[in-house]
């Protein structure tokens, strides 16, 4: 409207202009009548205003060409100071423009990164998916985003994510993209640093469980499951007081959820109790979570069993007090002594503790009233603390006695300042002689205990790994089969690989029981277990399946290896010889295989199958292999 209004008056002075003109070349007025002075004053008024139109519209232009310079100038500040890196680029990732963010970003100067490429600051792992982040933005027309690692010129690599949009084109500067990147390294480290707290917590040594305000359990690391005995799946959801026991007093639950809920962290000991009821020893220090409002939203429970120490620290206790009790029942020599050696006045509830008379004491130097060793100990003794702060302690000095050596500790303190000729000292003369040998035999009953407590570690080692092991040939047994076939059917399931299962079962065990006697049908199973465990893959897992039935587990492993490798053993089998009494005993397996998931999608319809593929090759004639195939049944065949 305004353009219109503009061009309007631009015609209506144009023709007053002509009007002008016309009037001052000729006296005549368009129309062709004469003019006159009316005439010539209402002309000049009419150019006048007209003038002062101009000049007001003049005005208004400067006024707005100012306002736009303003304006660019804000968008420039807006641009080059925005916190997030802007970059403009040709179809060949050449720089055209960029603002300060994004020339701090790639480290160096704006005029030495304008019209060159930015490739070389993208490292090499990302430069592929820069491409293919650039191709896409110019190719689809839509904003694209993308994440990306910048290496700056001066070589710490950023973690970028890349918006990026393309721009109209033309004939002149060809296709142009516009990508906006945002520094996202502290981002990155502190997931980084999340994942590494996460896994501390789940490797700590310590027992961590987070709750509600109400005390139900929401987390626990492994640590809890091997402490209490408890699964995860067990406690989520339920209240922390499943492991409480009668033996820990209500005033220290009332004290701990007074302390939490005011927001403080508190520590203490419980008397907790397991899952099957055994009463077990927690130190923990339980802390308040809040939210960014400082509002308690969970507690989180960091505990040590620390029951073995407890009964340890018992023990040394009790043996202290007994040691403490023992020591303050001795009397002790006191002597009142002057700095340079002379006996004062002294005290001695028992007067062998003087070594001498009493009479051979008083105002004498010890050195001659003393042996030789006892004097020299505590006269240095003395002769410390006068040099120092006026107390010496920790002199020891021993006397062979007629009932054995004797031992005793020397303490020494300042009645005064020790700096002054005048000030005595108080020397304490302890017989420490029991004290020395409790010490002697608690450090060799802790001695012992640290070997009992490494005894019973090893037996527990050796309990476990009895636990899941065959006796006789060392293989693993039924039980741990049950927990590897389940664990490998469902590795093998999440990662697609196959597993297979060997089965055999040694041809006509029972006539070497029935001719030889057990104990040559228990060497040729032992013997049997101990070729078959040499002759397998490192990941493979052997089994007694019971009796003379042994299983092999192969992760990993196609029917034709699981085939070559039960071939391998049966060979090796058959050309064993076990030497009992005066005769080798020779035998041969006949061996049954499945493979998942050829023959069945979990571990008991593969083992099945196994098993039924087993009978059909004792039913073929023994000593032999039998893939299993469909329409085998076991209760058609005879044993």
């Amino acid at each position: 409207m305004k353009e219109q209004e503009s061009g309007s008056r631009k015609d209506k002075f144009s023709e007053l202009r002509q009007r002008a003109k016309q009037f001052l070349s000729e006296g005549m007025l368009p129309d062709g009548e004469p003019t006159s002075l009316e005439h010539a004053q209402q002309l000049v008024t009419e150019l006048q205003i007209h003038q002062i139109e101009l000049e007001m519209q003049n005005d208004e232009l400067r006024k707005m060409q100012v306002q736009l310079a303003s304006e660019r100038e804000r968008y420039a500040d807006l641009y080059n100071f925005a916190p997030v890196a802007y970059f403009i680029f040709d179809a060949q990732d050449v720089i055209l423009d960029l603002n300060l963010a994004a020339a701090e970003l790639l480290g160096n100067e704006r005029k030495f990164l304008v019209d060159h490429p930015i490739t070389p600051y993208i490292t090499s792992d990302s430069l592929e998916t820069f491409i293919r982040h650039r191709q896409l933005a110019l190719s689809t027309g839509a904003t694209q985003h993308c994440e990306l690692i910048v290496r700056p010129r001066d070589g710490m690599q950023q973690h970028v994510h890349a918006q990026t949009v393309a721009l109209p084109s033309d004939s002149d500067s060809g296709h142009r993209w516009r990508s906006v990147m945002t520094n996202i390294t502290e981002r990155k480290q502190a997931d980084e640093m999340i994942r590494r707290l996460s896994r501390a917590v789940e490797q700590s040594p310590a027992s961590i469980v987070i709750s509600d305000i109400e005390g139900n359990i929401e987390y626990v690391n492994p640590r809890f499951t091997q402490v209490t005995g408890y699964a995860a799946r067990e406690v989520l959801g339920k209240n922390t007081r499943i492991l409480k026991s009668d033996q820990t007093p209500a005033e220290t639950h009332r004290q701990l959820w007074e302390t939490i809920l005011a927001g403080l962290e508190w520590k203490g000991e419980f008397v907790n109790k397991k899952k099957h009821g055994e009463l077990y020893f927690e130190l923990a220090t339980i802390s308040p979570i809040t939210d960014e409002n400082g509002v308690v939203t969970h507690f989180m429970a960091i505990k040590e069993d620390i029951t073995e120490r407890k009964f340890i620290a018992e023990a040394l206790q009790e043996s202290n007090i007994q040691l403490i009790a023992t020591l303050n029942a001795l009397p002790d020599l006191m002597l009142e002594m002057s700095r340079d050696g002379i006996v004062r006045n002294f005290h001695a509830a028992r007067p062998e503790m003087l070594h001498a008379l009493p009479k051979e004491f008083m105002d004498k130097d010890i050195g001659r009233s003393m042996p030789e060793e006892a004097a020299r100990a505590i006269k240095t003794a003395l002769a410390e603390a006068a040099r120092g702060d006026g107390t010496s302690s920790g002199a020891v000095y021993s006397l062979t006695r007629p009932q054995g050596v004797c031992w005793y500790e020397i303490s020494v303190a300042s009645k005064g300042d020790p700096q002054s000729p005048e000030t005595n000292f108080i020397v304490l003369t302890r017989d420490i002689t029991d004290r020395k040998l409790a010490e002697t035999n608690l450090q060799r009953a802790n001695k012992n205990l640290q070997e009992r407590l490494l005894e019973i570690e090893a037996l527990q080692e050796r309990l476990r790994e009895q636990a899941v092991r065959d006796q006789l040939t060392g293989l693993f047994n039924r039980h741990y089969l049950q927990e590897t076939l389940d664990r490998e059917i469902a590795r093998a399931l999440r990662s697609d690989q196959p597993v297979s299962l060997v089965i055999m079962d040694v041809d006509h065990f029972k006539r070497i029981n029935d001719s030889y006697g057990h104990r040559a049908g228990d060497l040729v199973l032992k013997t049997l277990g101990d070729l078959i465990r040499t002759n397998i893959r490192a990941s493979d897992v052997p089994c007694r399946y019971g009796g003379e039935e042994f299983l092999l587990v192969m992760p990993e492993a196609s029917l034709q290896v699981a085939y070559e490798r039960a071939r391998f053993i049966a060979a090796r089998i058959s050309e064993l010889r076990v030497p009992h009494e005066s005769v080798d005993l020779r035998i041969t397996v006949s061996i049954g295989i499945a493979v998942l998931p050829l023959h069945g999608d979990n571990g008991e319809d593969v083992l099945l199958r196994a098993d039924r593929a087993l009978y059909q090759a004792k039913e073929l004639g023994r000593n032999r292999i039998v893939v299993y195939r469909e329409g085998i049944n076991p209760d058609t065949l005879r044993n």
